[in-house]
């Protein structure tokens, strides 16, 4: 037995599977772990960076070279300001590199290592903020000025992607799920006679006719421009790191890379293929159809897909069996960190979720009331049903779970405290072990109890861990956890996302509720899913699209509306994307006649609350929102004060939200009293409290990540 990659002071006695998408494709920590590593420009170390203010006047490589790149004017671009900007925390929280789209420009100089060699491989990792016509944002060239022979990389419009290599033209895809703003990973790698382009691990491009070998002037690497033609196409926006090896790494080494770089940056990844492996035995998993699961430090089950169906992005081990069916005799434990949307399950059985599972023989699994259940079946009998803890987990949060059967009695554990103890000893003999081990659904044909949210770090033992080795590991990766934000659960009362399949499977008229409070808002209009990540719904005001009334699941026929008190606490929170000017586009509001409560939305170019008090005022915010990126706008009130945010920060402070209009109630999600929203929208969440900067912030780092921020 092995024990690579357990982790540092977990517990190892007795386990016989581990599958943690953060290391199971091999874990590296450096990029110099592998060899060749010739350049690494790393905007997140401020250390590699000679700043003056936030002007960046040399960034230091820490590959193998003494190697730096350094701002140079190009002619054909204006000759003022042409360094770029260093900006703290820019992306996903950390430092990054701007390009303002007008002149900025770096070179690396003495990169002949590339020249006239038959591979090479680069990654570059970028965040564009505005992208309406060409920008190249790298390429390998001979001169400061021109001459561009590889890596000649630059998107041609705002879906398409092109690569040029040396004596193979240039090759174009576009991929329509990528916006403004979006965090991305390109890997390129060249090798004789090939080169592949891979975007955020999805293989994109391929080249089957480039020369044998790099031209030989290569001496530079261009970021920013189009050195070729002497500085036309400027990128806008973020340069955040960018790697290059003087070999081209294998397709294991290139998946170590892109790991790395999406568990820092934060970006999810998309694969043709899972290159995970359970870290004891090293026995591959296999995704089912090839719908494999967003990797982001966990594995991403079951979304809706551009139908409105569940993705059977569940996985398995088919081989496991061989070796637990030898190691798994009479006592066992099952552990695993879990992140669900809910507690509604699709498939062929929908009685619970499946975490994980080898089917028949022993289970790990929510059931509808979030509790997390125990099934094992031996030589003398079975329990007899999905047994469930006592306390339930909580849904969009990470929720660590354990149970264990030590030959008599079975526990569970919550966040590494003992939640129950059964009240019987189980008599099971010997353990069956007979089947796959399977995570996210049940099945590996006929899918059933799928599980919709995030799983992450499932271990299985051949023995029942005590309860200080439970809290042990519990204490070993909590912290890794708790830095993958979670959204605000206390007060949340309403939670609407479209990127959720139990909340909008995709078609139909109902918005569903995600706390759990059986409530919902009835869609009128047939306002357009937009099924491409981000998941949302595309709204015109020509044909008055908009979501009406929110009611009660129990009282579906009463259109009540959602009561905003004016002397209270509450919390409305939006994600939203609009390019129109109008005087009135609501979030929400109330649909009938006026004067009434209030709107929040957007106002001319900025968020706006709308309300009256004796007569009807605008309190504007100052930031233009009409730029088709996504925002999120927040409103807390308390006691008739109002803060607004745009993007986790104060966008208006404190000020008198008072009304005295007839109603209260707000039914029109996308639409008003005196108008309906132009633009797109994706989540809603109400607090009947107050949330604190913080709240809102922690909110706001949890979902950005898909929304391309």
């Amino acid at each position: 037995m092995s024990t690579v990659n357990l982790g540092q002071n977990s517990i190892s006695l007795g386990q016989v599977f581990n599958l943690d998408p953060s290391v199971s494709a091999g874990v590296i920590k450096t990029p110099r772990q592998l060899s060749n590593c010739l350049l690494w420009l790393d905007a997140s170390d401020t250390s590699t960076l000679t700043l003056s203010s936030n002007i960046v006047s040399v960034w230091s490589s820490k590959g193998t070279s003494a190697l730096y790149a350094v701002p140079v004017q190009l002619s054909n671009l204006p000759a003022s300001n042409f360094s770029p900007l260093y900006v703290a925390g820019a992306v996903n929280g950390l430092g990054a590199i701007y390009f303002d789209g007008s002149n900025d420009y770096m070179h690396v100089t003495s990169l002949t290592a590339l020249a006239n060699i038959p591979g090479y491989t680069a990654f570059i990792v970028l965040s564009p903020v505005y992208l309406n016509a060409t920008q190249v944002y790298a390429g390998l060239q001979s001169t400061g000025t021109n001459g561009t022979y590889d890596f000649f990389a630059y998107y041609l419009s705002l879906d398409t992607l092109r690569t040029g290599f040396d004596g193979g033209g240039n090759g174009a895809a576009s991929y329509t799920s990528r916006n403004d703003g979006q965090k991305i990973v390109i890997s390129t790698v060249r090798n004789a006679g090939t080169a592949n382009t891979f975007v955020n691990g999805y293989q994109m491009l391929t080249n089957g006719s480039v020369t044998a070998n790099t031209d030989a002037g290569i001496n530079k690497l261009g970021i920013g421009a189009n050195t070729y033609l002497a500085g036309s196409q400027p990128y806008k926006g973020y340069v955040c790191e960018v790697i290059i090896y003087n070999r081209a790494l294998t397709t294991k080494e290139r998946r170590q890379i892109e790991y790395y770089l999406s568990n820092k940056w934060r970006i999810p990844f998309l694969q043709s293929s899972l290159s995970n492996v359970d870290l004891i035995y090293a026995n591959p998993i296999t995704a089912p159809n090839s719908n494999v699961p967003i990797i982001d430090k966990s594995y991403r089950l079951n979304p809706a897909d551009a139908s409105g169906s569940p993705k059977t992005s569940n996985f398995y081990a088919t081989n496991a069996i061989s070796y637990l069916s030898s190691s798994i005799t009479t006592s066992i434990t099952m552990e695993a960190w879990v992140k669900p949307h809910n507690f509604v399950f699709t498939g062929a059985n929908t009685d619970i979720g499946a975490i994980m599972i080898a089917g028949g023989n022993f289970y790990l699994s929510l059931d509808s009331n979030g509790k997390f259940t125990s099934f094992m079946y031996g030589s003398s009998g079975s329990t007899g049903g999905h047994l469930p803890s006592t306390t339930s987990v909580t849904r969009n949060a990470w929720n660590h779970v354990v149970w264990t059967y030590d030959g008599a009695y079975i526990r569970w554990y919550l966040n590494g405290v003992l939640d129950k103890i059964s009240s019987q000893v189980y008599t099971l003999g010997t353990l069956t072990v007979g089947s796959y081990i399977g995570i996210g659904a049940e099945s590996n044909s006929n899918y059933g109890r799928m599980l919709d949210g995030y799983v992450s770090s499932c271990r299985v033992y051949n023995r029942a861990l005590n309860a200080s080795e439970v809290s042990q590991n519990y204490e070993q990766s909590k912290t890794e956890f708790s830095n993958l934000p979670n959204i605000v659960t206390s007060g949340l009362t309403i939670y609407l996302d479209t990127d959720v399949y139990s909340s909008y499977i995709g078609s139909g008229t109902t918005f569903n509720d995600l706390t759990g409070n059986g409530n919902y808002f009835q869609l009128t209009n047939s306002p357009t899913y937009v099924s491409t990540e981000p998941k949302n719904f595309s709204l015109s005001a020509a044909s008055s699209q908009h979501f009406l009334y929110y009611a009660s699941i129990g009282n579906p026929t009463g259109n009540t509306g959602l009561s905003l008190p004016s002397a209270n606490s509450w919390t409305c929170s939006f994600w939203f994307r609009t390019t129109t000017n109008t005087t009135y586009n609501p979030f929400l509001s109330h649909m009938g006649s006026g004067p009434v409560y209030c709107i929040m939305g957007t106002t001319g170019t900025t968020l706006t609350y709308y309300h009256y008090n004796g007569g009807f005022y605008f309190k504007n915010g100052t930031t233009n929102i009409l730029d088709n990126i996504w925002h999120q706008a927040v409103f807390v009130n308390t006691a008739n004060t109002m803060i607004i945010y745009l993007d986790g920060v104060v966008e208006k402070a404190s000020f008198d939200s008072t009304v005295s209009g007839p109603s209260n109630l707000v039914n029109g999600f996308g639409g008003s009293w005196i108008g309906t929203f132009t633009g797109n929208l994706a989540n809603f969440m109400y607090y009947n409290t107050n949330l604190s900067a913080a709240q809102v912030l922690q909110n706001y780092n949890a979902q950005k990540h898909k929304f391309g921020k």
